[in-house]
């Protein structure tokens, strides 16, 4: 549910991108002031409705998972393969002695759909590990959000009076009184208590409650996934992908994220969902959706939120990077350095930084190159739309750009108040493009959207080199 929410707004701001004017695409097309804030309004009540628990039959689902019907019939067996497809997957060489010895420990400390529910998950993550191109490892990540959604509905309800490991300390069963884990383990699933966990690569995590901390959690050319369903955490340099996948989402709770977040590079996808609560971004550089020749994603749904970082941070995007950053709803404030806060440089590759926030009084301050800034045929996009806004920057910011760059800042609701220095709010140099939008005017919009295109910039390719 949560990546069609996204989608449906990418595709609202950016699906008139590349189309041509034969195709009937013009000015009279672009949805209206009064469209696209209904939309918002609308989407706020939805979201407002969605859990992500989700009820299901896992039997069913794990059938699906495996298209063997025989588990209907037997369904010890389905265990039994699941642990045995995930110790293949993760090159660990296997008795069925110490298969059957922890299958009996399981088997006697969970119920039947709780371990329809662990199956499940383990079977997922074996997919994953397994899927032989980045489509492919997309497509199984996006599965096992669907399983940690149904799995965890179950497994919410269960407490585990002591740990269980396997033979070969790689997979971890959790109890609910908390736990201090090793960077060992490559599936766990906690059940309570105030956890503490080490640095962590290439590995699958859920902990379905408790205050837990979290040391440096990325992916290097593998797939890392983390769900904390609910709880106030505190991470620290998490999620973050050097060629791989790291995939982050938090449920409910007031956390911190420390250091390097939701920042990629060298072709890796490093994305990070935080759910609900009022939460504290503080980093350094290179955060809070960064990307190098690569593609980073923060989305933070619900929560009055405080970012704070230095330079290259909040959607900066370079050398072919693609950076997001999305605040649905809340009073946020952003705090952060140069080249922050929506900034791309296009050389040598295409870049693209996009940082939309919905709804929300809020405050932006950065330094120079900031707020809407592209270079070097970077495209940076600053959309904000509901709300009374501050913005407070140093030069060549708030829709400024150079070099064949595009530099864009859109706001046009409420009493927002602007203040930056020279080469600022719609400046223009060596051959730039830059659209400074304090009224949602059609003409000024369609402009901003067709002007990819007449340069010869195909986004959707652009993003077919990471999907």
């Amino acid at each position: 549910m949560k990546k069609l929410l996204v989608v449906a707004i990418l595709i609202l701001l950016l699906m008139p991108l590349n189309q041509s004017r034969e195709e009937g695409f013009n000015a009279k097309t672009i949805p209206t002031k009064e469209d696209v804030f209904g939309f918002i309004l609308a989407l706020q009540k939805r979201v407002a409705t969605i859990k992500f628990l989700k009820p299901s039959d896992l039997m069913d689902e794990i059938v699906a998972e495996t298209d063997n019907i025989d588990y209907f019939l037997n369904e010890a067996l389905f265990l039994e393969d699941a642990m045995k497809e995930f110790y293949e997957a993760e090159g660990i060489s296997y008795t069925n002695e110490s298969i059957s010895s922890f299958m009996a420990e399981l088997n006697s400390s969970f119920s039947s759909e709780e371990i329809r529910a662990i199956s499940l998950l383990l079977l997922s993550y074996a997919h994953a590990i397994n899927a032989t191109s980045r489509q492919e490892q997309i497509d199984e990540v996006l599965h096992i959000c669907q399983n940690v959604r149904k799995a965890a509905y179950i497994l919410s309800n269960c407490s585990l009076n002591r740990s269980i490991s396997d033979a070969y300390d790689v997979i971890m069963l959790g109890s609910s009184m908390g736990e201090n884990y090793g960077g060992e383990y490559k599936f766990i699933i906690d059940f309570g208590g105030n956890d503490k966990y080490e640095k962590r690569n290439n590995s699958f995590l859920l902990d379905l409650k408790g205050n837990d901390s979290y040391g440096a959690f990325y992916s290097n050319e593998g797939v890392s996934l983390a769900f904390d369903i609910d709880g106030n955490d505190e991470y620290v340099n998490a999620p973050y992908a050097e060629g791989g996948i790291c995939f982050l989402v938090d449920g409910k709770g007031d956390d911190k994220y420390k250091g390097t977040a939701a920042s990629s590079w060298n072709g890796g996808i490093s994305f990070l969902l935080d759910l609900n609560g009022n939460d504290v971004y503080d980093g350094e550089s290179l955060t809070q959706s960064y990307s190098n020749n690569a593609f980073s994603f923060l989305a933070d749904i619900k929560g009055d939120d405080i970012y704070q970082a230095k330079n290259r941070s909040q959607a900066c995007s370079e050398d072919g990077g693609i950076s997001l950053l999305l605040d649905l709803y809340g009073n946020d404030a952003f705090f952060a350095d140069d080249y922050s806060q929506a900034y791309a440089n296009g050389f040598p590759h295409t870049s693209i930084s996009l940082f939309i926030n919905l709804a929300g009084d809020d405050y932006y301050e950065a330094g120079s190159f900031s707020q809407g800034y592209g270079e070097k045929g970077g495209m940076a996009f600053l959309f904000d739309f509901l709300g009374e806004d501050g913005y407070c920057a140093s030069q060549f910011s708030q829709a400024s750009s150079a070099w064949l760059g595009m530099g864009v800042l859109l706001d046009s609701d409420g009493k927002n108040k602007f203040l930056s220095s020279l080469f600022s709010q719609g400046s223009q140099r060596w051959g730039g493009y830059s659209f400074f939008l304090q009224d949602f005017d059609s003409e000024d919009i369609y402009e901003m959207l067709q002007l990819p295109e007449r340069i010869g910039i195909d986004l959707w390719n652009l993003l077919g080199n990471f999907f």
